[in-house]
């Protein structure tokens, strides 16, 4: 009874969200899949800047924005300032999102660290994200964003490294 009323009283909701890096032909890259239990994270993932080797994480940020912003989520847009998640996550828990009665647009960014500045929202030619989605956040509820799939432009199968300059990554 005592869980049921810490929730009730809570300002605020809970959103949950889940995510996947899979490679250009669909294979797991984090978490990995029943075939690629060594694939524990997404961190030191090899990449190239022209013909130099570097060593990537690959994480993403999630930004809650008004759902009137058209998808612009900076300054009054945004719902709270967006979160990063590092490369050995792919789950998480916001527990005190701002409830309200009109929806909010729950924005996934890809985010590349180790390469210099964070780059983040790469092109979809680089790493393709699927696009917002809107979703209301109750007080006390748990909204749950499901799964996101993030394709990188790489082949887990080759020899193929992610092109930092052609994601336009300094």
């Amino acid at each position: 009874m005592l869980p049921l009323l810490l929730c009730a009283c809570q300002a605020g909701g809970v959103v949950e969200l889940n995510w996947a890096f899979v490679d250009r032909d669909g294979d797991p890259i984090f978490p990995g899949g029943l075939f690629t239990p060594q694939l524990r994270d997404a961190c030191d993932m090899p990449a190239r800047r022209g013909t130099a080797s570097a060593k990537i994480d690959l994480g993403v940020e999630l930004a809650i924005c008004d759902v009137d912003c058209a998808g612009d989520c900076e300054g009054d847009c945004r719902i709270a300032e967006p979160e990063r998640f590092a490369c050995d996550v792919a789950r998480t828990t916001l527990n005190d999102v701002p409830a309200s009665s009109q929806p909010y647009l729950f924005v996934l960014r890809a985010v590349i660290t180790g390469a210099g500045d964070p780059c983040v929202a790469p092109p979809p030619s680089c790493i393709a994200v699927p696009g917002p989605r809107e979703r209301s956040v109750a007080q006390g509820q748990v909204t749950d964003l499901q799964v996101f799939q993030i394709a990188v432009d790489i082949d887990r199968g080759g020899d193929d490294t992610l092109d930092l300059e052609a994601c336009g990554c300094g």
